[in-house]
């Protein structure tokens, strides 16, 4: 181990004490690069990151699910991005539908991708997406993304859908009846 953020660990490597540090020290920010300092070429080799918190203290961050503007009957893609950036074992996504009155359904079939984007060497944004075809019926209703993380550890964001669509209109033949009075 070359650092942890308890400065008093007796974990950290002795020739890494007080040469590593974190490039951002506010984490709420999302940034785990590190920043190694006096660098020896001892120091060359691959590096991994891993983050762990007390299951008490939970994750404030939530995931961010996009909704383009929805049309009855034109296939639409939601997605859902996972928080923070850091590189590290694949959360797992699982899309919720709750109709107006009902209960949570889970939605597998319909997940079309889960996605992997390198935003640097070592940090990575990690995406599910959901496409469908919305109708009338969907207006109103929400759909929730939770986001799984290796410890049992989960965050989820609701959102509810606005869809535009042409309202029926029925017309019925009225029958005339004239009477004398």
């Amino acid at each position: 181990m070359i650092f942890h953020s308890n400065t008093s660990s007796d974990q950290v490597q002795s020739e890494f004490k007080g040469r590593v540090s974190l490039l951002e020290s506010d984490v709420s920010q999302k940034n785990c690069s590190i920043i190694v300092n006096d660098l020896k070429e001892s120091d060359s080799g691959t590096y991994q990151l891993r983050v762990e918190a007390s299951p008490s203290a939970g994750l404030s961050q939530r995931p961010t699910v996009m909704i383009p503007p929805l049309t009855e009957g034109q296939l639409t893609t939601l997605t859902c991005t996972a928080p923070g950036l850091c590189s590290g074992s694949e959360p797992t996504f699982t899309w919720r539908w709750r109709g107006r009155g009902e209960s949570d359904a889970d939605l597998t079939g319909n997940i079309t991708a889960f996605k992997t984007e390198n935003v640097t060497e070592f940090a990575k944004r990690r995406s599910s997406t959901l496409s469908f075809s919305p109708s009338a019926e969907h207006h109103g209703t929400n759909i929730t993304c939770t986001v799984l993380f290796q410890g049992n550890v989960s965050t989820e964001e609701t959102a509810t859908l606005s869809v535009s669509y042409v309202k029926e209109v029925r017309i019925t033949q009225n029958v005339l009846v004239r009477a004398r009075l």
